[in-house]
């Protein structure tokens, strides 16, 4: 062995580690103990014991214990979720797509933000309501002119229809020469969201499923890849919810559109394959983790009961930073939000990411924030190789115990919400969105009671700093001078929760 010589205490270094015996285990009363000591007279439950805004109350430590009693996520075992998923590259294990919504309303400023990001690390292309955005007469062809449809995949969020879209498509990619078969992605339809934006149910909305079992039928048989229906949860996440309302009312959803699809005939896997989700991504980092873990898992069991086959029974996910969480003041914080916001979407098995522009809420998209948010993705994968590991939180005492109480608590509520006549009559009451501004308001008043910090508005605030304004791109909502008479019911719209304490400094 070497010695290191000391006039006090000479050290000794052994050659061979035994960690067994130097870094002996430690009892959870043990550690109790010492923590109680170190409280010094502080209550240890009210100290160190955190309740969510999901109503789970988070222990300072889990051990191997906690993981003995879970039932749910051992049924369908994560990992195996993990695997079967669709993937949009088979380069890699887990590997994601890297996605940007351009919010602006040029077509020529789109198109050149498009192949400027093409060129730059960008491999999903996404359209947002193209039809709404630029016009009826959208000009695919422009639009899409000198894009790689058949290397990068091509999602077009078209609102509550997809009729209008697909010959427009077929145009593009004659003209392209390219067959529709050749192009991966999704052409999207979203009655359910329409109506939550706009809180009114389309006059033809029975119509709208009938066409939507069409025009599905039609492109499955077109090309068995592309997805044709989204539900979008990234509203609810976006108006201030929290992760088991995201989750409950999201599958809530997803089995509407199975309910309404195989009542007009149609086949459960086919229909499970054509599915897509789109969640918003908050910066409680482990809950989000956990959040779209307990998607998979409580989406499966619905497609196991509606007689999905076990290939069919992954979820496909889109993730997006959420737009809540952005603040105009000490901009470039958001930066830092939409990292770690696309981190826990990363280890949450996201198949496609897009990470919100840090100046989503007071600029149209431009070069250099899109260059940013692109970037965070880039270095992430190709820098962290993040796109190497299969579900990296598995097994993590932590994570695998908050998944399982995600989905207990998620399932109940999606259990209520089927009771009360499904996602579109608990729409009708406003129930599903009273119960999301309740926790908004709580997460509203802990803000400026600052028992929550948003870094630059209630805490380390640059009072010299000059107010921005907000001219509100990159978050579609109800019109807000919209009388509410007009409404059904109560749209849900998107928020942002500094803003209410940016207007009053």
């Amino acid at each position: 062995m070497d010695k290191i010589n000391s006039k006090s205490n000479p050290i000794r270094i052994e050659k061979k580690l035994d960690l067994l015996n130097d870094f002996k285990p430690t009892k959870y009363n043990d550690w109790k103990e010492q923590v109680i000591k170190d409280l010094k007279g502080s209550d240890f439950n009210e100290t160190l014991k955190t309740l969510t805004y999901e109503q789970l109350e988070l222990q300072p430590i889990y051990t191997k214990k906690d993981l003995i009693d879970l039932k749910l996520t051992d049924t369908d075992s994560t990992l195996e979720l993990f695997y079967s998923a669709p993937k949009s590259s088979e380069t890699s294990i887990g590997n994601w797509e890297i996605a940007q919504s351009i919010n602006t309303d040029e077509a020529g400023k789109f198109h050149r933000l498009l192949n400027f990001g093409l060129q730059n690390g960008q491999s999903a292309i996404i359209i947002d309501e193209v039809i709404n955005k630029f016009g009826a007469n959208s000009n695919l062809e422009y639009l899409l002119a000198d894009t790689s449809l058949d290397t990068a995949s091509l999602n077009i969020f078209c609102g509550e229809s997809i009729k209008n879209i697909l010959p427009r498509l077929e145009i593009l990619l004659e003209k392209q020469k390219l067959l529709l078969k050749d192009i991966r992605g999704g052409i999207f339809a979203s009655p359910i969201a329409g109506s939550i934006k706009h809180g009114r149910l389309n006059s033809d909305f029975d119509k709208l499923f009938e066409e939507l079992y069409s025009e599905s039928n039609s492109l499955f048989q077109k090309n068995k890849k592309l997805r044709t229906i989204l539900v979008d949860a990234s509203l609810y996440s976006n108006a201030g919810s929290n992760a088991v309302q995201d989750l409950a009312f999201s599958i809530a959803s997803g089995s509407e559109y199975i309910f309404r699809l195989l009542n007009l005939g149609g086949d459960a896997n086919q229909i499970a394959s054509q599915i897509s989700f789109k969640f918003g991504v908050g910066s409680f980092y482990f809950m989000e983790i956990a959040k779209l873990r307990a998607a998979r898992i409580l989406w499966s069991k619905i497609l196991k009961e509606y007689g999905a086959d076990i290939k069919n029974r992954s979820m496909h996910i889109f993730a997006q930073t959420a737009y809540y969480n952005l603040t105009t003041r000490d901009i470039h914080n958001n930066i830092l939000r939409g990292t770690t916001e696309a981190f826990s979407a990363i280890i949450g098995g996201a198949n496609v990411i897009d990470v919100t522009p840090f100046d989503a809420h007071i600029s149209e998209a431009n070069e250099f924030s899109l260059h940013l948010s692109r970037n965070i993705q880039n270095i992430l994968k190709e820098e962290s190789h993040l796109d190497k590991v299969v579900d990296a939180a598995g097994g993590s005492y932590f994570i695998e115990n908050l998944t399982e109480e995600l989905c207990r608590k998620a399932w109940k509520l999606f259990q209520e919400v089927e009771s009360n006549g499904g996602i579109i009559e608990c729409l009708k009451s406003n129930f599903i969105q009273n119960s999301i501004e309740k926790v908004n308001n709580a997460r509203i008043n802990d803000f400026k009671t600052n028992k929550s910090i948003l870094v630059g508005v209630n805490k380390f605030v640059n009072e010299k700093e000059v107010d921005k304004s907000e001219v509100g791109y990159g978050c579609n909502s109800a019109d807000a001078t919209q009388e509410e008479k007009a409404y059904d019911f109560i749209p849900i719209a998107c928020k942002r929760a500094a803003r209410q304490i940016e207007i009053n400094k």
